[in-house]
């Protein structure tokens, strides 16, 4: 179906928009029921028995949904945070101050964006390698030279794409279509 527009023409939802998003939420949900019950050894049926009594659960223990969801098990075990720091600290040590090391999302997306563009450049080095290799089918050194300097040209320039950060929609719309983008 195509919905997409109906922001911007409609101020309810259509029967086949709510048709696909049904499916598709419907999906979600049974997947994740599937894989958290298989996690947790739970029986079939375990998620939408909790889901479906959490409100009278929930009012039985007194507001505590987390005493809930451990009986439930859902969660292993309930801590507070200095438990929590505790344990992570058990499990991969403690850094210089005492704690473990943490990282925010905007530094672990700058790893991830390093990473990436060193493995386009290993991948540049191979396929530049086997050119050089197979240079028998007619192409100079100097041609050579002109396409690792094209593909690490190219690399260098997605990556510095890549640095813009997030973007507003209407930003991105504004200044017109660019490649990757539908028009």
């Amino acid at each position: 179906f195509k919905s997409a527009v109906e922001i911007f023409t409609r101020k309810d939802m259509s029967k086949a928009d709510r048709k696909q998003s049904v499916a598709y939420l419907d999906t979600l949900w049974s997947t994740y029921q599937r894989q958290v019950s298989a996690a947790r050894a739970l029986p079939a049926g375990a998620i939408a028995s909790y889901v479906a009594s959490l409100p009278k659960t929930v009012t039985a223990a007194d507001g505590n949904a987390a005493e809930v969801a451990l009986k439930a098990h859902l969660v292993t075990a309930l801590a507070n945070q200095q438990q929590f720091e505790q344990r992570v600290i058990q499990l991969v040590g403690a850094n210089k101050r005492g704690s473990f090391n943490a990282i925010s999302a905007q530094a672990y997306a700058d790893i991830v964006r390093e990473r990436s563009l060193l493995r386009q450049l290993i991948r540049a080095g191979t396929e530049i390698a086997a050119a050089v290799f197979n240079s028998n089918k007619g192409e100079t050194a100097r041609e050579l030279v002109d396409r690792a300097e094209q593909r690490v040209f190219q690399i260098a320039e997605a990556g510095a794409r890549g640095r813009q950060g997030a973007q507003a929609l209407q930003e991105v719309f504004r200044s017109g279509p660019k490649a990757g983008l539908g028009s």
